[in-house]
C-alpha cells in the first residue's frame, strides 16, 4: 500500500515536471498539453489524465472536465492531494507563461513534500512490520517449545 502511494506521488510529480516542459517549449492550449500527456506511458496509471481528455472531448471547459476527473479517479490520493490537484485547473490556461510555470513549480513542490512525507511512513512501518514479524515468529518458537 505504502509502495503503490510513493509509485503514485512519484508520477505526480512527473506529470507537474512534464507539464513544465511542455509548457515552456510548445507553448500549446492545455487541451494539447492534456492530449499529449495523457498518451505518455509513464503517466499511464494516472486515470484522471484520460478522463479530463474525455470530459474536454464531451464539451465541458478544462477547470470544469479537469476537476471532475480528479474527483472521479481511482487513484488513492488523500483529501488535501486531491485538493491540490484539482487547484491546478486554476493555473493552466489562465494566465501567461512564466505565471504557469512559477506556480507549477509551487505545486511541484507540494508534490515533493507528499512524497517525502509517504517516503519517511513508508521507512517507519516497514521497519515496524519487519519488528512485528521478527517478534511474532520468536513468540511461536517458544510456544513451540
Amino acid at each position: 500500500m505504502l509502495k503503490s502511494r510513493i509509485d503514485l506521488l512519484e508520477k505526480t510529480v512527473s506529470l507537474i515536471i512534464n507539464l513544465k516542459v511542455e509548457l515552456s517549449y510548445r507553448k500549446e492550449v492545455v487541451a494539447n498539453l492534456i492530449r499529449r500527456l495523457s498518451c505518455n506511458s509513464a503517466l499511464k496509471n494516472l486515470d484522471y489524465l484520460f478522463m479530463c481528455e474525455n470530459y474536454m472531448q464531451q464539451g465541458k471547459d478544462f477547470p470544469m472536465a479537469w476537476k471532475k476527473a480528479v474527483s472521479d479517479s481511482k487513484c488513492p490520493y488523500s483529501e488535501k492531494e486531491k485538493l491540490k490537484l484539482c487547484a491546478l485547473s486554476e493555473i493552466l490556461g489562465t494566465a501567461d507563461t512564466e505565471s504557469q510555470l512559477t506556480m507549477l513549480s509551487l505545486y511541484e513542490q507540494y508534490m515533493k513534500d507528499f512524497l517525502n512525507k509517504a517516503e519517511r511512513c513508508q521507512s517507519q512501518y516497514g521497519r515496524l512490520s519487519l519488528v512485528m514479524g521478527f517478534l511474532s515468529g520468536f513468540a511461536v518458537f517458544i510456544l513451540v517449545l
